[in-house]
């Protein structure tokens, strides 16, 4: 498949959606469906399955999108996935929105979605994105004010 070449081209978030679908054989995209119309993901609901019944790979890729936004219908995609056992699929989509598109924001948000949970400890001397400076000067003055 072409996913493996995101050092060439950039892939959007709905080909990406797309390729995934695409991965899925009849029975597994069945069950995707079936899944679908009953997992709820934060704070979004759960597509109705008649609405998803009888959709093909990209119609589903374009519903997802439309009723979720690209971000959340590849977090829902993950969630499935997972909830499959599809434990492959799952571990290399979610190491393809880790990796996305270098200019990609969307990418970045999910990778930011994903990653809120986990506390990354920052190293004592590195300045963060928020803070830098300030962060350092109100440092000094709490040393400061320990006297």
């Amino acid at each position: 498949m072409a996913h493996h070449s995101h050092a060439e081209t950039q892939t959007s978030l709905p080909d990406l959606l797309e390729e995934y679908l695409e991965e899925l054989d009849d029975e597994e995209l069945k069950k995707f469906k079936s899944k679908l119309s009953r997992t709820k993901y934060k704070e979004l609901k759960p597509l109705p399955r008649g609405l998803v019944k009888g959709l093909d790979r990209t119609d589903l890729a374009d519903k997802m999108i439309n009723s979720y936004s690209e971000v959340d219908a590849l977090n829902v995609m993950l969630e499935i996935l997972k909830n499959m056992n599809l434990n492959g699929l799952a571990q290399r989509l979610n190491e393809d929105l880790q990796e996305g598109p270098q200019a990609g924001s969307e990418l970045g948000d999910i990778l930011e979605q994903n990653t809120i949970m986990s506390e990354i400890p920052m190293p004592s001397g590195a300045q963060g994105r928020k803070g830098g400076r300030g962060e350092e000067e109100k440092r000094e003055k709490d040393r400061g004010n320990n006297h």
